[in-house]
């Protein structure tokens, strides 16, 4: 008997309700693997969002300061 995916390559109907399959799997998932859509779970991605642009602020002003002395520093060698 040939696979489900030969079947659906040769576009022969194996009259498989794809969206009652997909119904029975969420009902299977346990909730615990399931993305949180609620307001506070809303609230969580925005603060990770808000602390993770910090982040590229604080790493900016740090390549910054890095590029700065390290430009100051071989100014002063060519001066020598």
């Amino acid at each position: 008997m040939p696979s489900i995916e030969a079947l659906a390559m040769a576009g022969v109907d194996c009259g498989i309700n794809f969206e009652e399959r997909e119904r029975r799997d969420v009902e299977k998932t346990p909730q615990y693997l399931l993305a949180d859509h609620g307001e506070e779970g809303d609230l969580r991605c925005h603060e990770k969002d808000k602390l993770m642009g910090e982040q590229l602020q604080v790493k900016t002003k740090m390549e910054s300061s890095v590029t700065n002395i390290v430009s100051t520093i071989h100014g002063q060698d060519k001066k020598l």
